[in-house]
């Protein structure tokens, strides 16, 4: 069912319906749903106060989990501001950041709103604010309008336009909150790798290969199984693993007569990379030959090719030897660039005494056994005083 309403990710999906039990809760304080875990799990406190207790009740310890989902993606619009933490909830009216990034007041750790609005009046404290916050977030915090009755604070949803919690909207700021730290943690490993890659002192196979292979667009066998090419995903060579692009170039046992040959790759034992792109940044990082690398690389992923294909191919114990000889030669071999010529164009120029041009041209037509000629004679003007074109046969 799940899939069929557009949600593939089953566990997003689990907590997006139990930050809307959460949501419940929060909102719907008259059903019997809340009467009975009020009086069970918080009786003293807010849902949001409340703590996960010695209870084993699986029910609560989930709800709590999805109060957590409604606390990260969730706005306080301010009433009293009693419920605000200053620094630890989201709750500035502008789009990003809604949390204060304003460094932190060491005695105002736990400190809510209220302590910045004056009770008597309903109004901000100017001075207080504008000496905690920067400037910009001051400004912000000062135009946020306030009631001018005792109004409690309260939760709303920004990322729908009636402000209430979906499971659908939970499950997109789940999703979306998730691509966010897959690319924050990527870009630890691969900021300028790229760059690095094609700046690479290798021919233009050689990049492509190791670009690919950082894309996880190689066609190893996981990639074909998970497209559904093929029907199984084991390793051809050790018959142990899966074959995912990390396994196919570096880490198959069988690819210890390649890198073990080389002393400059013996961290392979000892250091775990759990993609072919961390891998390839950590060569970077440590300038361990990164060009002999990419050449060996190469080498096994062109070897493996032909293996696959039944094609004649080199013995894996040769494969470092070719490697680091095509990587010699290639710094070897210096390509000069080829001189420019000026292409100067022939324009018909006319005589300057009362003489004629003539231009001739000749062809052969192997086919017809024959050969052709054209003639054409111009005065001092250019114009064309007579032409003929003939074929000529040949003699034998």
């Amino acid at each position: 069912m799940a899939v069929g309403m557009g949600f593939r990710d089953l566990t997003h999906f689990n907590d997006a319906l139990l930050a809307k039990q959460a949501w419940r809760l929060l909102h719907n304080k008259e059903t019997l749903f809340y009467k009975v875990f009020k009086a069970k799990f918080f009786p003293n406190h807010s849902l949001l106060e409340a703590k996960e207790i010695t209870s084993r009740s699986y029910a609560w310890k989930s709800i709590l989990h999805g109060r957590d989902v409604i606390l990260d993606g969730a706005c306080w619009r301010v009433g009293n501001g009693k419920s605000i933490k200053i620094w630890q909830h989201h709750w500035l009216p502008q789009k990003h950041p809604t949390k204060v990034l304003s460094p932190m007041v060491e005695t105002m750790e736990e400190a809510t709103v209220d302590c910045l609005i004056d009770e008597g009046t309903r109004m901000w404290n100017v001075a207080m604010i504008d000496g905690i916050f920067a400037p910009q977030e001051a400004e912000e915090i000062k135009n946020i309008p306030l009631a001018r009755k005792d109004t409690k604070d309260s939760l709303f949803w920004p990322l729908k336009k009636d402000r209430r919690y979906s499971c659908k909207a939970g499950y997109r700021f789940l999703k979306d909150d998730e691509v966010g730290h897959q690319v924050a943690v990527q870009q630890d490993h691969e900021i300028g790798l790229w760059k690095k890659i094609w700046a690479l002192n290798c021919p233009n196979k050689v990049r492509n290969v190791i670009w690919r292979a950082c894309h996880n667009s190689l066609p190893s066998k996981c990639n074909l199984f998970r497209r559904r090419i093929i029907s199984e995903q084991c390793c051809d060579r050790c018959k142990a693993e899966n074959e995912d692009t990390l396994h196919a170039v570096w880490s198959c046992k069988l690819l210890d007569n390649v890198w073990g040959v080389n002393n400059s790759w013996n961290f392979r034992n000892l250091q775990c990379f759990s993609s072919f792109s961390e891998l390839m940044a950590w060569i970077f990082d440590h300038q361990r030959n990164p060009a002999l690398f990419a050449f060996t690389v190469w080498s096994i992923w062109h070897q493996r090719n032909q293996s696959r294909s039944q094609s004649a191919h080199r013995p894996l114990n040769f494969i470092s030897q070719w490697a680091h000889d095509s990587w010699a030669e290639f710094k070897a071999l210096k390509i000069a660039p080829s001189p420019s010529r000026l292409v100067r164009r022939t324009w018909w120029k006319p005589q300057v005494h009362e003489m004629l041009k003539i231009n001739f041209d000749g062809a052969i037509f192997a086919e017809e056994k024959s050969s052709g000629l054209g003639v054409i004679i111009r005065d001092r003007k250019g114009l064309v005083i007579a032409s003929m074109a003939t074929r000529i046969p040949q003699q034998l």
